[in-house]
């Protein structure tokens, strides 16, 4: 009885899984609002305004440029930078977590 109550969990817990693993779109959306994020956070305003405005256009160009690898049960999305740096994040639970983002490595 044991058995088929793991296994019963375990085929739910991977199914919750694979039903939220985000998409591609959904990566452009959280890019977006990260990059509106921390245009509130700038102290000029005119650095506030650029932000704003051009965080949709910024957002949609890096999820062009990204690789989207899909695990069924949670994703990685790569964007190429420079030659030596990139933007990695994973992706599950309609979640991203940032594994490589050179914009913040010097804080």
């Amino acid at each position: 009885m044991k058995s088929i109550v793991f296994a019963l969990l375990l085929i739910a817990v991977g199914a919750l899984l694979a039903y939220t693993n985000p998409t591609l779109d959904s990566y452009q959306q959280y890019l977006r609002q990260s990059i509106l994020k921390e245009s509130k956070r700038q102290e000029n305003p005119v650095e506030q305004a650029l932000g704003t405005l051009l965080g949709g256009v910024a957002s949609g160009v890096i999820a062009s440029q990204t690789a989207r690898t899909d695990y069924v049960f949670w994703s990685t999305y790569e964007t190429p930078l420079t030659d030596s740096e990139r933007l990695r994040a994973v992706g599950v639970l309609k979640s991203f977590f940032m594994i490589e983002n050179p914009a913040v490595r010097g804080e």
